[in-house]
């Protein structure tokens, strides 16, 4: 026998009791984790493209057809008074409560959310898609929704898949760094997400920038709070950051660009650096 739909969702709210501690202490903290605080209309936005888009491969269109094809299934429910009205009506309202509740703390709070942590909910969404589907009697109607409903996510995979196999530019930064570095230069990296380039030079030393260890899932063999880390280094110390940021946005020093690469969601420079001046 199946268990019903109620049962399982409080199932498996209840697993995320144990969790729900480190989320509030983690809203509760009016520290700005690396970013400012969003505008709500941001965040909504965000998560209408997350939902029905892609944020790197935006594309307008498809936000639109996804909202208006939601509201019209909605509005086919209500004006049909489906069976699945009151369903359907519970399941928005998880759903809007899920990005409301995201959106005020975001905005006011601490920016520890974004437009894709509201895709916990948007299973709610597509059992609304399919309440309201199974309401239109017309079959070429539904099957044109269908496929332009499908056809607009195929896109977004094959945007997606485009990111994994568009390897040019980290391509150039592991050349580069397998040609003109040795064991006696290090490699700092200014955030998490540069920081996953460790992954392709375990055997050169590498400093995170600034973050506790905690925080940090990539390898590296310092965390870099103090100039007197770098008196070990014997050869040149490079930095990795975002573009358009430099040497000059962490420390007082002299540097060069060598190359800036794109690689998956991210625009990334490379800077040879020396001369530090501390405060």
């Amino acid at each position: 026998m199946l268990i019903s739909f109620p049962i399982v969702s409080i199932l498996v709210s209840a697993s995320y009791i144990p969790w729900l501690s480190v989320l509030i202490a983690q809203f509760s903290e009016k520290e700005n984790y690396g970013g400012e605080l969003q505008s709500p209309w941001e965040l909504i936005s965000e998560i209408i493209v997350e939902n029905f888009s892609s944020v790197m491969n935006s594309q307008l269109w498809q936000s639109i057809f996804g909202v208006a094809f939601l509201a019209s299934m909605l509005a086919v429910i209500i004006i049909k008074k489906s069976s699945l009205l009151k369903k359907s009506l519970i399941y928005f309202g998880i759903f809007l409560a899920v990005s409301t509740v995201g959106v005020i703390l975001a905005s006011t709070n601490s920016p520890c959310f974004m437009g894709r942590y509201a895709s916990c909910a948007s299973l709610s969404l597509i059992l609304i898609i399919s309440a309201g589907l199974t309401e239109i009697k017309n079959q070429k109607i539904v099957s044109v929704l269908l496929i332009t409903f499908i056809f607009s996510g195929l896109l977004v995979y094959k945007n997606e898949l485009k990111l994994q196999y568009d390897t040019a530019g980290i391509d150039e930064y592991n050349d580069f760094i397998d040609n003109n570095l040795t064991s006696d230069d290090a490699i700092m990296y200014s955030n998490i997400h540069s920081n996953m380039l460790s992954i392709y030079h375990p055997d050169i030393y590498t400093y995170k920038y600034g973050s506790e260890e905690e925080f940090n899932p990539f390898r590296n063999d310092e965390i870099f709070r103090e100039f007197e880390q770098l008196e070990k280094i014997d050869g040149n110390l490079y930095l990795v950051c975002f573009t358009p940021n430099t040497p000059s946005d962490y420390f007082k020093c002299e540097y060069d660009e060598i190359m800036t690469f794109h690689y998956m969601y991210y625009d990334f420079s490379l800077f040879i650096i020396w001369n530090f001046k501390q405060d």
